[in-house]
């Protein structure tokens, strides 16, 4: 059981690393943001890159703070039902839930790997003007889901231990 939390530990610290990272490329985000806005409104000059890369950006930070927020707990649940459970009922559920993630993240990860290798064996490009490589943005999608898979993992194995044995993973 030592080993195995050490593992859980070890994926945890990843999942948390991830969503600090990620909070700090909110900043360039901020920054394409107000470049763009600033050329278009103040200097009457705008770019045509900064909408697209901003969304690129932010749906990056969408998919792969995903980890993060499931290690926080951050998800969202049902707490009218959710609440009136003991621990062992909550630590139940959650692992029922759990598998039904963890199907959806697998599914995600096959669909999501086919569709970025797609995308790189065309070296795809948008229809815009601009016209930047898509691929290396489609890339995020199986990256995303194989943290979030490693992150379910271990919230179903510390879930699915507290509802056998009634307590937590020392």
């Amino acid at each position: 059981m030592k080993i195995l939390g050490r593992v859980l530990g070890f994926v945890d610290r990843v999942s948390l690393w991830s969503g600090k990272v990620l909070a700090y490329v909110l900043f360039p985000l901020i920054g394409v943001l107000v470049y763009g806005v600033i050329r278009r409104y103040v200097f009457n000059s705008p770019v045509i890159w900064t909408h697209e890369l901003s969304l690129f950006m932010f749906g990056g930070i969408g998919v792969l703070v995903g980890a993060a927020l499931l290690q926080r707990g951050a998800h969202i649940k049902v707490d009218i039902a959710y609440n009136r459970l003991s621990l062992r009922g909550r630590a139940v559920v959650d692992a029922i839930t759990g598998l039904l993630l963890l199907y959806f993240i697998i599914v995600l990860l096959w669909q999501g790997a086919e569709f970025a290798l797609y995308s790189i064996t065309m070296r795809e490009h948008t229809s815009s003007v601009w016209g930047p490589v898509v691929y290396p943005f489609k890339t995020v999608i199986p990256i995303a889901a194989f943290l979030i898979l490693l992150q379910g993992l271990a919230k179903f194995t510390r879930d699915l231990i507290f509802a056998i044995r009634g307590k937590a993973l020392s």
